[in-house]
């Protein structure tokens, strides 16, 4: 898998700080550095999160809803497609998965509710031959996943842009009540 250090840092920045921001505190500021040396960091609250339990506990999204947009050539808003995914809530070990197909990138998302391992969201991107570009698992708290959103309306994921070629795709998925 060949995938450009400067995405997969964009896309750790990106999750950390939605579940940084989750869970209150003074701030800080995470940085990383690349293999080939670039450098990024993402300023977010510090602290650990408590899971809320028995009468506190908030019930999980009855979906999960992943807005994209797909541009074959990165370039020009040419050809662009902007469709949305939904995947209802799945239970069981495998949970429920939706894919949307372009035509050099695929977009997997698998909605876990309640397995042995926790719940969870999964968001893959494969290129046309199937293999994984990027894959980010989201462990859900038991929070209203409704409250971490982004600004720009980015929902718990942010908005990620990957890369395969010149195409591009960029997602964000949003908890569904």
């Amino acid at each position: 898998m060949n995938v450009p250090a400067r995405t997969l840092l964009t896309t750790v920045a990106l999750v950390a700080a939605g579940t940084l921001a989750a869970c209150g505190g003074p701030a800080t500021t995470t940085s990383a550095t690349s293999p080939d040396g670039d450098t990024g960091s993402v300023a977010a609250p510090a602290g650990n999160p408590t899971p809320a339990t028995g009468a506190d506990a908030t019930a999980l999204p009855s979906a999960i809803e992943c807005g994209t947009q797909y541009r074959p050539d990165v370039e020009v808003i040419t050809g662009a497609e902007e469709p949305t995914l939904r995947v209802e809530r799945g239970g069981g070990l495998m949970g429920a998965t939706e894919t949307l197909t372009f035509a050099t990138m695929a977009l997997q998302v698998t909605y876990v509710d309640e397995q042995p391992e926790g719940r969870s969201v999964t968001v893959d991107v494969r290129n046309a031959t199937g293999d994984v570009l990027v894959r980010t698992l989201y462990q859900l708290p038991a929070m209203d996943l409704a409250s971490i959103d982004f600004a720009g309306g980015h929902g718990f994921t942010g908005l990620q842009y990957v890369s395969n070629g010149t195409a591009q795709l960029q997602v964000w998925c949003t908890a569904v009540p």
